[in-house]
This record gives structure tokens, sequence and C-alpha cells, in this order.
């Protein structure tokens, strides 16, 4: 059997009449160099001889692609690294805009204008713009080695044994431990005030809120920086590191939630109160108990997602 890629007699003894036709035509040709004599004492060469010339062309062909595809490429990467730069001049600029904040701060403070509450503010300011513009730093130089976008995810490759992830995680997770600094200096005021009676056991409870809203943020980028270190020591594979990256963001949904829907709670109680006294409309206890149902929608939906998430990890480790 003739092999398919392998010419036929007809088409080869054709296209050598049709060479010879050719040169029999054009007289200027008799000069021609050696090769086109070479070509036409055999077909089966100048069959190869065409098959060279497919060759060379699907080559070169390749060749343009390849370059394009890396111009392409190269003008992208371009893109990337000058939107992240203009990104990391504002992140700049809100970090020396933070630090003269906390400067005019600590003039007002000493001068008795303000509280130490401001100066403990400007100071949280300050840690949130740093982090922000470290971490967009850190998504620039990855740029730069890689001419991507930055990935984000758990099982996310080391870029030349850099582990960007990690590094960005660390850094954001800076912002919520200063913000829980800052809340927890705010719980003590607050509950100060309301112990002589010049503020609400609302305040205190909204700092408190807000306190373990923060401490559940810091304790999940902790959980998430532990599954990093054991995917990455190949204690766990990609899947399943995904998937309990999502139960810790489920876990974490819903410790933000409850101590929201008790506050809420509280609120609709003190507002129903007030309604009873006269010194409350109705809409507003309808605006309260709204928001409470809301709440308590969105923590059915946090279960919901978190039991699903679970019943795929435990499918998984039964699988195994």
């Amino acid at each position: 059997m003739q092999d398919t890629h392998e010419p036929r007699e007809q088409f080869v003894e054709q296209l050598a009449e049709r060479i010879r036709a050719e040169f029999s035509r054009r007289p200027s040709m008799v000069r021609s160099p050696r090769w086109t004599y070479w070509l036409l004492q055999s077909p089966v060469k100048a069959a190869v001889a065409v098959a060279v010339l497919v060759l060379v062309s699907m080559g070169l062909g390749g060749i343009v692609v390849a370059a394009a595809y890396q111009a392409q490429n190269n003008e992208q990467r371009a893109v990337l690294i000058a939107n992240f730069e203009q990104r990391a001049a504002l992140a700049n600029q809100r970090v020396a805009m933070a630090r003269d904040e906390l400067k005019n701060a600590e003039q007002r403070v000493s001068v008795g204008l303000e509280s130490q509450d401001v100066v403990l503010e400007a100071r949280f300011k300050i840690v949130a713009a740093e982090a922000e513009s470290k971490s967009i730093q850190s998504q620039l130089a990855e740029i730069r080695a890689t001419g991507r976008e930055p990935l984000t995810g758990v099982s996310s490759p080391l870029v030349s044994g850099r582990d960007f992830v990690t590094e960005r995680w660390q850094i954001e997770m800076s912002a919520p431990a200063a913000a829980l600094d800052l809340e927890k200096a705010r719980l003590q005021a607050a509950e100060r005030r309301v112990a002589v009676g010049v503020a609400s056991a609302l305040d205190s409870q909204a700092s408190r809120t807000r306190l373990l809203e923060l401490e559940a943020a810091v304790d999940a980028f902790r959980q998430k920086l532990d599954i990093r270190q054991r995917f990455l020591k190949r204690e766990m594979d990609a899947t399943m590191a995904d998937l309990r990256v999502l139960e810790v963001e489920a876990q974490q949904r819903r410790r933000t939630i409850e101590p929201r829907i008790d506050l809420a709670r509280r609120v609709a109680k003190d507002v129903e109160g007030r309604v009873k006294l006269g010194t409350a409309q109705t809409v507003e206890l309808a605006e309260a108990e709204l928001r409470l149902r809301q709440l308590e929608l969105d923590s059915l939906k946090a279960a919901l997602d978190l039991a699903l998430i679970q019943q795929q990890i435990a499918q998984r480790l039964v699988g195994r």
C-alpha cells in the first residue's frame, strides 16, 4: 500500500514534464544553476525538493506566528506593568497623605482639640495604606517576572521560587490586625462611657460586633496561610486546598453575620421600646426589623454554602 505522504508517480511525472516544458519555453533558463538539472534528472528528486520547500515554508510560517504571539505577549505585559505602576503611584500618594494626617492629628491632640482616638484612627489608616502599597508592589513584581496577571489562588505555583500568594496574604492580614487593635481601644472607651451613663449600651455592642468581625477576618487569613503551606508541602492536592479555603471563607461569613444578627435584634428591640414611648416612628421599627430579617436570610445562605462545601470535602476524603 502506498504511503499517504509519498507522491504518486503520475503526479511526479506531471511535475517533471511541466518543469521541462518551462525550461524549453524559456531559453534564458538554459544557464540555470546545476541544481535545476539535478531536479530534471529524476522525478523523485523533484518531488523531494518540493516537499523540502513546503517544509521550509511551514517552518518560516511557524516562526512568523511565534514572533507575532511574542509581540502580542510583550504588548500585554507592558500594558499590565503600566497599569500597576499607576496603581502603585496612587497607593504611595495615599500613604503620604495618611502620614500627613497623623501629624495633624498629633498636633490637634497635643493642644487639646482632639482625643487620643483620632491619633489611633490615623495610625490605622497608615497601616492600611502601606498594606495596599506593598500588595500592589508584590503584584507588580509578579507581572514583571511572568508577564501575566498576578495569581491569587491557594494552589497557585511559585514564581522562580518566590511565594507571591503567601507574601500578599501576610501583607493584607496586617490591615485587619491593625484595625483589631484599634477596635479594642474603641470598645474600652465605649464601655467607660456606658458605665458613666453618657452612652448607650448599643454603642458598646456595636463596637463589640466590629471586634468579632475583625477577629474572624484575621483568623481566616491565618487558616488560609496554613492551608497554603500544607499545599506547598504536598500534604493536600490543589482541589482539596481550594475547597478548604472556600470552607474557611464560608465559616468567616457565618462568624461575621452572627454578631450582626445579635446587634440587629437589640436595635430592633430598642426601637420598639422607643416607638411605645413615642420617641421613634413605626417606619424606624419596620426598617430595623427588615434589616434583621435580611441578616437572618444571609445567615441561612452562609450555612447552606458551608454545608455544601463540607459535603464536597467529605466526598473527596471518602474517595481517597
